[in-house]
């Protein structure tokens, strides 16, 4: 799986709301295919997995409010986020393709921000600023690869599985990749560019401020443009430096790789390489920069880590 940012017209809208409890947030899925295509797909099909749609579309759909349900339900706020999202062709061969892609639409930075000094995601800046920063366009951008298992495009896959149970077989498990994908969209990225090491118009973002180069012995924030280009090349040797996500590591990784590495391969992959775990982590983890058939639908550190960058997330009973 991996993430970039799109721009695009938002076209004709369809608007589904889902709210968990009255301090989870509220997750809007705006759907911006057009007729027949994606989330409009007539095509009929058997219900599967515990999901009740009767068409391509109404399934695709069904899956997008689940992965909604679920991240809506892990993080509280009080605006809700608002998720702009399709279906196109995207990058793929008969052995590697790119199931998905998502992003924040916008960044902000404020000085009554807990990090005065970095940017945010729309999706969390709107909650610590308790309101709608940009009420003209949606939070965040995803699309997702409806080529997929066609000739021409990981066909020996068989396609997306729209159930809810986990029983994908060799199919892709749809609702793991939207979880995935929101991840990004609620933050887990950084907007430094790879490579050339640069920081979004000279100024750091709150993913960043966790970054820790191993080798260097510095965080990201104290490296110059050439050194973080060249630490994003630095493979084993990045990694996050937050109190939740390290105390959730402990309870959730292995204890031969009690370290949360982020993944920087030593040739830089754009849209993957930095704002995803590293693939040496074990047990397998959602945020990984690609697709493993182990997975749950659990969020495992992904939520210790939107925690460290500023989410809040609803009390738990012990």
């Amino acid at each position: 799986m991996s993430h970039r940012r799109i721009a695009g017209p938002l076209g004709a809208l369809a608007v589904f709301s889902i709210a968990g409890s009255a301090k989870a947030v509220t997750i809007t899925i705006i759907n911006n295919d057009g007729a027949n295509t994606g989330f409009n797909d007539p095509t009929p099909v058997t219900p599967v997995g515990d999901n009740p749609g009767t068409t391509k579309g109404e399934q695709a759909l069904n899956v997008f409010k689940k992965a909604a349900e679920i991240w809506g339900s892990a993080l509280s706020g009080t605006v809700e986020v608002k998720v702009l999202a399709s279906f196109a062709p995207l990058q793929c061969s008969e052995t590697y393709g790119t199931l998905g892609s998502a992003g924040p639409m916008s960044a902000y930075y404020n000085p009554r921000f807990p990090n005065a000094s970095a940017w945010y995601p729309v999706a969390l800046a709107n909650q610590l600023a308790n309101r709608d920063m940009n009420t003209n366009q949606p939070d965040i951008q995803a699309q997702f690869n409806s080529e997929l298992g066609k000739p021409g495009c990981l066909s020996s896959r068989g396609g997306w599985y729209m159930g809810f149970d986990g029983n994908h077989g060799k199919r892709i498990d749809f609702l793991t990749v939207l979880l995935h994908e929101f991840g990004h969209g609620l933050g887990f990225l950084t907007f430094v560019d790879g490579t050339t090491g640069k920081e979004m118009s000279g100024r750091p973002d709150i993913y960043e401020t966790f970054l820790h180069d191993a080798t260097q012995d510095k965080p990201w924030t104290q490296l110059t443009d050439n050194q973080r280009k060249s630490s994003a090349l630095n493979n084993g040797n990045v990694r996050w430096e937050g109190p939740a996500v390290t105390a959730a590591a402990k309870e959730i990784l292995s204890s031969t790789t009690p370290t949360p590495l982020l993944y920087t391969p030593a040739k830089f992959e754009s849209g993957s390489s930095v704002s995803h775990w590293d693939k040496s982590l074990s047990p397998n983890l959602l945020m990984e920069p690609v697709i493993n058939g182990d997975l749950t639908h659990g969020l495992d550190l992904t939520t210790a880590l939107m925690k460290d960058i500023g989410w809040t997330l609803p009390a738990t009973t012990p």
